[in-house]
């Protein structure tokens, strides 16, 4: 299975919602104590904004770009969170 095709049936099966990856958008990592994981990061676009959570979940937040910096996520994407964030605020032309 190719990533973008993972990403889209994971998150339809967590949120129900249709998506299209757009790019990568960056990359994460963390260590533990026998091992590195590393995260590739995509950018999609939700088909609807109706989301129907799967039974796993019991809440879920959007933010705007500007919340993005703000909200409380795994240390090892923080970093990445805000440049993100500041990139969508003021984009390089």
């Amino acid at each position: 299975e190719r990533v973008d095709e993972a990403l889209q049936r994971e998150v339809a099966e967590e949120t129900g919602l249709p998506v299209t990856v757009l790019r990568v958008a960056g990359a994460a990592e963390s260590e533990m104590a026998e091992r590195k994981i590393a995260y590739l990061i995509l950018e999609a676009v939700a088909g609807t904004d109706e989301v129907v959570l799967s039974d796993e979940h019991d809440q879920f937040l959007w933010v705007t770009p500007e919340e993005l910096a703000d909200i409380e996520l795994s240390s090892q994407f923080c970093s990445f969170a805000r440049a993100y964030a500041r990139n969508l605020l003021q984009p390089e032309y």
